[in-house]
């Protein structure tokens, strides 16, 4: 009795790890997506002042 238990209190912990590496995974996952976000963000605005720029020097 007390092996099943040890083995089904293995498995629990392992369970418990894999959650939490899918979590960890997720939670990377959505920082990275964050950070894309804010690159296309910072991109954009870096276009928009050189068109700011360019259109100054247009005129």
């Amino acid at each position: 009795v007390l092996g099943v238990l040890s083995i089904y209190s293995i498995l629990g912990v392992l369970s418990i790890y894999s959650v939490l590496g899918v979590l960890s995974i997720y939670s990377v996952l959505g920082v990275l997506s964050i950070y894309s976000v804010l690159g296309v963000l910072s991109i954009y605005s870096v276009l928009g002042v050189l068109s700011i720029y360019r259109v100054l020097d247009v005129q």
